[in-house]
């Protein structure tokens, strides 16, 4: 995920006077800035004195302000045609033909998900379902947009009173995967294999906690595949260029089929 977001999180739960909101506030405004900016001039800039810059970094994991400069540097100079998933040709037509590339993507969308149609049986549905309510202590991993799907199946399953744990932040994973025992089951999501590529050293506590594994991808070919108890993928083709919309999709599915099946009789 990217390091930023968590200021995010915090901006979003908190009132626009609060101070750390403050300084984030004036962080994203100026993000250009930043990265040249001394600790002197933020505190400055945001009216607050350098220490409370240093805890500010502390509270959000970042070791010194430095450390802040460099992460907010970073994604600066992020590549938009890699933020968007397009080639530069791609991103062009969005100004030169709006509605070609609109029409495009949708049907790209619709391509993904009928995809999802014809890979995913009932079958692999209920032995998904099956493992979740096998287990008590379940805890879902992911990275960057899989932390907001796994929000999704979170929130879903609690509607059937099935609770599940996902770590918000990197640190937070950590923690939980140090949780985790031979009885646990840890579900990743990773649509195209970025958890493994960026949270190798929470995996490594994942399978060091000889707890169950599952995965749950859109991506056929992960290399990671031998060391995952039970996988579940949900597309017979890549495409990561669309995203996880066929994700998104399944997920919503799931925790429905997962009500029906979990319902008490009399509700039935």
């Amino acid at each position: 995920m990217k390091s930023t977001l968590i200021l995010l999180d915090y901006l979003n739960e908190h009132a626009q006077t609060d101070t750390f909101s403050k300084i984030i506030i004036y962080i994203f405004t100026y993000r250009s800035l930043l990265p040249r900016m001394t600790i002197t001039e933020l505190a400055e800039k945001t009216y607050v004195t350098p220490s409370t810059i240093t805890r500010f970094c502390k509270f959000f994991n970042f070791a010194t302000f430095l450390e802040l400069k460099e992460a907010i540097a970073v994604e600066n100079q992020t590549d938009p045609t890699r933020l968007f998933r397009l080639n530069k040709e791609e991103l062009n037509g969005i100004s030169d033909q709006p509605s070609l590339s609109f029409q495009s993507y949708g049907n790209e969308i619709i391509q993904s998900i009928q995809n999802t149609l014809e890979t995913v049986s009932i079958q692999m549905i209920d032995e998904l379902i099956k493992l979740i309510t096998e287990h008590n202590q379940i805890i879902i991993f992911g990275y960057s947009s899989s932390i907001q799907m796994a929000r999704n199946l979170q929130e879903g399953l609690l509607l059937s009173d099935k609770l599940v744990f996902i770590g918000n932040t990197e640190s937070r994973q950590k923690e939980l995967a140090r949780s985790l025992t031979e009885d646990s089951l840890a579900l990743i999501i990773s649509s195209y294999g970025n958890f493994f590529a960026n949270h190798s050293f929470i995996f490594d506590q994942i399978l060091a906690s000889n707890c169950q594994t599952a995965l749950l991808t859109q991506q056929q070919d992960l290399f990671i595949r031998a060391s995952i108890h039970a996988i579940f993928c949900i597309n017979s083709i890549s495409y990561q260029k669309i995203g996880s919309y066929s994700m998104n999709f399944f997920i919503d599915f799931l925790c429905r089929k997962y009500f029906d099946t979990t319902k008490t009789p009399y509700i039935k």
